[in-house]
């Protein structure tokens, strides 16, 4: 994401960043790179236990750092090969898991979407759409029955996470044939779309979930917020950052 988010800034003219910020991230991602070729979801360290959790383990939501790779590779020079390589081998194991073995965690769930987004113009989305549009309208589906999106599928408990709502909110402007999604999708983005929006505070903060006390103010879930209200909101400046480089966090 740091690489990504790098090659996102260099993209716009933002900065023109230095080959040793470079070549650090780049050996860092070295590092990640299994014997398989794929990018393993962390790295452990000698006489350490990682927990098992969606993000310690490979899966769809890996799809995202790959794509964000292969995007910042456009842009940055002083990129490995061997990281390039990694990114597209990672970003097309997760097609696969997305299809046969998608997240139950909603978070990570959206980062599949978003990851295989990213790349929308490659020609292995066109066979994993439909599955990822007909599974995106059943969350929705299950968010018209509960009134809330949940942050594991099926389950309604829990507090109402606000990155989770901008999440989806996001994706379903980035699916193909979105302008007008069916019914009840339509109802229910709009009912999500208000709900983000006055959560906003007046000074433009955001808490991470509804219904917390005291509540949590976060920075990615005002990131993500402010890309999905602008992005809805059919705002000129906004619309452009938004088709020049989609998933901008």
């Amino acid at each position: 994401m740091a690489l990504r988010g790098i090659g996102s800034a260099t993209a716009q003219g933002l900065l023109h960043p230095s080959q040793d910020a470079v070549g650090r991230l780049g050996a860092q991602l070295l590092g990640l790179i299994d014997d398989d070729g794929l990018f393993r979801a962390c790295l452990d360290r000698p006489g350490t236990s990682i927990p098992q959790r969606w993000s310690t383990r490979r899966g769809g939501f890996l799809a995202k750092a790959a794509a964000g790779i292969l995007r910042a590779a456009e842009h940055i020079d002083g990129i490995p090969g061997e990281i390039t390589e990694a990114a597209a081998r990672t970003w097309a194991a997760s097609l696969g898991w997305a299809t046969d073995t998608p997240h139950e965690d909603v978070h990570p769930l959206l980062y599949t979407y978003e990851g295989v987004l990213s790349l929308a113009d490659h020609e292995s989305v066109i066979e994993v759409l439909p599955t990822l549009i007909d599974r995106f309208d059943a969350l929705l589906r299950e968010v018209s029955r509960g009134t809330r999106i949940p942050e594991t599928r099926g389950h309604a408990n829990g507090p109402e996470r606000l990155d989770i709502v901008a999440q989806a909110l996001r994706v379903n402007e980035l699916l193909p044939g979105r302008g007008n999604p069916p019914f009840p999708s339509r109802d229910v983005v709009a009912a999500l779309r208000s709900r983000l929006a006055q959560s906003v505070g007046d000074d433009g903060a955001i808490p991470f979930a509804l219904g917390t006390q005291p509540a949590q103010l976060n920075v990615w879930t005002a990131m993500f917020a402010s890309q999905a209200l602008e992005g809805m909101s059919g705002a000129t400046a906004a619309a452009q950052r938004t088709s020049a480089d989609p998933l901008l966090v």
